[in-house]
C-alpha cells in the first residue's frame, strides 16, 4: 500500500472508533455477554460496513437521500431500534426456568448488523472520507476493503480486550449503574436521530 492508502487507513480507524451506537453496543455486549458474543457482534458490524461501503461507493446513498420521506422514515426506524436496544439493556430477556443460559451468541451478530445498518451517518461518513482519496486515484475497491477489514479487525480486538478479568470484575461490581448509562446513551442517540 502506498502512503495515501496508509493515511486513509489511519483516518478511517479514528472514524470507526469515534463514539456512537456501534461502540456503545459492542462495549455493552463485550462486558455483559463475553468475548464470543462480542466477536459475533463485531462481524455483524463489519457486514453492515460492507453494505454502507457499497452504497457510498456506488452513489446510491445520495439517491436514497434525495427522497425526504424515505430519509425521515429511515431515521425513525433507526431511532426505534436504538430505543429497543436501550430497553433490552435495562430489561434483559429472562433466563429459561431450568437454569440454562439463553443462546445469545447468534443474536449478537444481528444486533451488531442492524445497529450498523440503521445508522444513517455511516455511509455519509464513508463517502466523505473516501472522496479525497478517490481523487488521488486510489481504487474504490481498496478503500472499501480497508474500511471493512479494518473495521472487523479493530472491533474484534476491542471485543477481546474488554472482557479481560480486571475490566470484567469492575463491570460486574458496577453492572447496574453502567447498564443504565449505556441505556441512556442509546436513548439519547435515538432522540438525536429523531430531531436532527
Amino acid at each position: 500500500m502506498n502512503s495515501a492508502a496508509w493515511a486513509f487507513a489511519g483516518i478511517m480507524a479514528i472514524a470507526q472508533f469515534s463514539p456512537g451506537p456501534d461502540m456503545l453496543l459492542l462495549t455493552r455486549i463485550a462486558l455483559a455477554e463475553g468475548r464470543r458474543s462480542a466477536i459475533m457482534a463485531s462481524l455483524g458490524i463489519a457486514t453492515g460496513l460492507l453494505v454502507h461501503v457499497t452504497l457510498a461507493m456506488t452513489g446510491c446513498w445520495l439517491w436514497l437521500e434525495s427522497f425526504p420521506t424515505g430519509a425521515t422514515l429511515f431515521r425513525i426506524l433507526a431511532a426505534l431500534y436504538l430505543l429497543y436496544l436501550a430497553t433490552r439493556i435495562v430489561w434483559p430477556a429472562k433466563t429459561p426456568r431450568h437454569g440454562a443460559s439463553p443462546p445469545i451468541h447468534h443474536t449478537a451478530y444481528f444486533r451488531g448488523l442492524f445497529c450498523n445498518l440503521l445508522n444513517p451517518k455511516v455511509a455519509v461518513v464513508i463517502a466523505s472520507l473516501c472522496a479525497p482519496f478517490l481523487r488521488q486515484q486510489l481504487s474504490p475497491w481498496l478503500l472499501g476493503a480497508i474500511t471493512v477489514l479494518q473495521g472487523a479487525l479493530l472491533w474484534c480486538l476491542w471485543s477481546l480486550i474488554l472482557p479481560m478479568s480486571s475490566i470484567r470484575r469492575t463491570y460486574e461490581t458496577w453492572q447496574r449503574p453502567i447498564s443504565y448509562v449505556f441505556a441512556l446513551c442509546m436513548a439519547a442517540l435515538a432522540v438525536h436521530l429523531l430531531f436532527a
